[in-house]
């Protein structure tokens, strides 16, 4: 059995699951990823030693979770108290001229716009691959998105909620304008922090990529 084994090609005789029928699809289980790895096989009769690509079955676990009724809704509510308190006390922009409001407008737009579109590709392409998943029981899913409706409603959320506490920090943190403009230092400091940034996030897409090519299953008919 040994010997037929090593000598095999790499891959023959695997099951690849489908998506489909992936038991991490279960609400009620909780499973590890898939690894593809390549380990030895002893050989025997003087063959060789070889490889073959092995697909670890996913361990599946029962999940206990710590409530049934508790959702992915419920932290909508409870992270959106401290906004709504916010809001109908001390509201941001009340004494801000015409100007300010303008530019304020147009600041909450474009970090919606920006924080938004960039969250739901990162989000929507981790769960394709299977990075991260969602239980079905605590969120509502569609078919025609990886993500469910309380995740994509989160993204809007914390945008926002961040875009609101910054509007009043701003008119807490009275401005320093006999400072002047930045330093070339700090502008300095700045660019090469948010160019790091990028290269970070342009890594971290290649490590993405390189992960779903290796977890991606040959072609039928291949070795």
């Amino acid at each position: 059995l040994l010997s037929s084994a090593a000598s095999a090609p790499p891959g023959a005789g695997i099951t690849w699951p489908s998506a489909t029928s992936r038991s991490c699809c279960r609400s009620d289980m909780r499973v590890a990823p898939p690894l593809l790895h390549s380990r030895p096989l002893l050989a025997v009769r003087g063959s060789a030693p070889a490889h073959a690509a092995v697909m670890l079955s996913p361990a599946a676990v029962p999940f206990d979770a710590p409530t049934d009724w508790f959702v992915y809704g419920h932290l909508h509510f409870i992270l959106a108290l401290p906004t709504l308190t916010l809001l109908s006390l001390s509201p941001p922009l009340q004494r801000a001229a015409p100007v300010q409001k303008q530019a304020a407008y147009a600041f909450i737009a474009f970090i919606v716009v920006v924080g938004v579109v960039q969250s739901f590709i990162w989000d929507s392409y981790g769960a394709s691959l299977g990075i991260w998943e969602f239980n079905p029981a605590k969120c509502t899913l569609r078919e025609s998105i990886p993500l469910p409706v309380e995740e994509v409603l989160w993204l809007f959320h914390h945008v926002l909620k961040t875009a609101l506490y910054q509007l009043k920090a701003f008119e807490l943190v009275p401005a320093q304008t006999e400072r002047g403009v930045p330093s070339a230092a700090l502008r300095g400091g700045v660019s090469a922090a948010l160019l790091s940034a990028f290269a970070f996030g342009g890594w971290q897409r290649a490590r993405l990529l390189s992960l779903r090519a290796e977890l991606t299953p040959p072609p039928c008919g291949t070795g």
